[in-house]
């Protein structure tokens, strides 16, 4: 399956029948399905990058990024870390990609999944009933819609590639995160 549909799709789960009294289940599900979709969007255009031959091989390659090399390659994005033999991330990017936005939409997008993994682990792990109000469910869903109807224009930036390579590097087991301490 195409990984921006399902980003779509998921993103159309979430929204499914959530209203302020929503049961607990269902605002799980729509945190989780919100996760979801930023994940699958990332570890989808990394293995595009890496354009395998065949479909057995690209699946194979998306089902070895873990959540964890994705939540980290977002936060060394997030925390400006210095990439090993390049440099602070917000030095390698060329200035017009923080004048025109990209950099702040992959900010963004990155700040974003962070959060999502969090509360999609107390969503799916926590036994109590669900913290989060059904007004922030739904802020995430509008962000993650927004972040994933941005990427198609903003994918081949030179920012996009700085965090599709830190998620290979933390996927790859490069460093600490891949990146100097």
């Amino acid at each position: 399956m195409d990984y921006k549909k399902r980003a779509k799709e998921l993103v159309e789960t979430a929204e499914e029948g959530l209203t302020s009294s929503s049961s607990d289940v269902k605002k799980r599900r729509a945190v989780s399905s919100t996760y979801y979709a930023l994940f699958h969007l990332l570890i989808g255009e990394t293995a595009a990058k890496i354009n395998c031959p065949n479909e057995k091989l690209e699946t194979s390659l998306r089902r070895s990024v873990g959540h964890g090399s994705v939540s980290a390659a977002c936060s060394a994005f997030c925390e400006n870390a210095t990439v090993k033999k390049v440099g602070k991330i917000s030095e390698v990017i060329d200035p017009d990609e923080l004048i025109n936005g990209n950099y702040q939409k992959i900010l963004n997008l990155a700040k974003l999944l962070c959060r999502l993994k969090e509360q999609r682990e107390e969503s799916d792990y926590a036994l109590s009933d669900l913290k989060t109000e059904f007004y922030e469910i739904r802020k995430w869903i509008k962000q993650v819609e927004t972040a994933v109807n941005n990427w198609e224009t903003i994918k081949t930036s030179e920012t996009a590639q700085v965090l599709l390579s830190l998620v290979v590097q933390k996927s790859m087991g490069g460093g600490r995160n891949g990146t100097e301490q």
